[in-house]
Formats: C-alpha cells, structure tokens, sequence
C-alpha cells in the first residue's frame, strides 16, 4: 500500500471513529432512557436497532472484571458506569479465578458473581455475562486454570472430555446467576462465549 493510500485510509478510519463516538455520546442512553428499560422486557430488533418492549435502544456496553475489582467497590463503580451514560455492563468468569484447584469452586469476596448480579439489579444495571470458557481479557491461559493443562483432553476443542469439564464450569456459574437471568425477569441479558 502507498503512503497516500494509508494516510487516506487512516484519516477515513479516524472520521469514522470520530462519528461513531459522537453518535454514541449524543445518542445514547440518557439516565431517564436507562431507568426507563424493565428487567425481563421483550428484545426484539430490526433492520434499525434493537428495542426493549418496542422502545428503541441506543446501546453503550462497558466493561468491568468483577472479579479484579474489591466487592465493596462494586457499587461505586457500576453507578459510575451507569452515570457516564453506559446502559449495559459486560463482565467475564475467568474460569481460573473460580476454580483454581479441580473440583473447588470459590465464589467468595470479589469472586462472588451473585452478590456482583445483585449490586447490578439493585442499580438498574443490566448484564452480559461472558462465560467463555476462553476469556480474552488478559488472563493467564486465556482464564483456563492451570490443572486442565494436566488432563488428557484438548482444550479448546470438542473433545468430549474437555466439555465435560466445561459443563461442570457452567453449571456452577448458572447456580450463581439461578433467578436473575433476563428470562426470568431478571438482569442477565445474554450469556456469551
């Protein structure tokens, strides 16, 4: 590529940028807007966006590592979040902070997802859990814990033995996240991988 060809495609690619976040900050969600979006209300999009019982969304996704981050900041920080105009929050289970010993599972102190949901109702803040099992948030091993490494399973893959280690994973955060998935009227819009 030329240099007039990059420099042409860089200043496209910094106009674009430019008015994305202008988009974003100028139509996003006011405060109003947020409080507004009822937990378990229908989703629906369209060629034009996505709606919550019909009423059309702008949505701005923040993230945070509640894991990372001490419980009792937990409050602060998601009503700062949702004050700077943010309507979602997005969170790994970084799967090597919740089992770092095979078959011991810690969901206390800052791993504790369910208080983490809890604070997130509490502040009208709806969630995308990002379950993985392979978490790209520069974690060690991409958030496998160290002991899968040991076992005769290939990870990241459909070995059968691998996703049984992985189902067993996911049934535990779903016992933290019991009741407050947005199906059941609650929080959790969408679990992702």
């Amino acid at each position: 590529m030329s240099r007039r060809a990059f420099l042409i495609r860089s200043a496209y690619s910094i106009a674009l940028a430019a008015a994305l976040s202008f988009l974003t900050l100028s139509c996003g969600p006011t405060r109003d807007a947020h409080d507004g979006i009822a937990f378990g209300a229908e989703v629906t999009w369209d060629s034009l966006g996505l709606m919550f019982d019909g009423k059309r969304v702008v949505p701005a996704m923040g993230e945070i590592h509640f894991s990372r981050v001490p419980s009792e900041e937990w409050s602060r920080e998601i009503r700062k979040m949702k004050e700077g105009g943010l309507s979602f929050v997005a969170s790994y289970v970084f799967w090597n902070h919740f089992e770092e010993v095979e078959g011991e599972f810690d969901w206390s102190g800052q791993r504790n997802l369910r208080h983490f949901l809890e604070i997130c109702r509490d502040e009208n803040m709806p969630v995308v859990l990002r379950i993985g099992p392979f978490c790209h948030g520069e974690a060690r091993n991409g958030g496998f814990p160290d002991w899968i490494f040991s076992k005769d399973c290939e990870v990241r893959s459909e070995d059968p033995a691998f996703l049984e280690y992985v189902r067993r994973f996911y049934k535990e955060i779903y016992s933290q996240a019991e009741g407050l998935q947005w199906k059941d009227g609650g929080l959790c819009l969408r679990q992702d991988s």
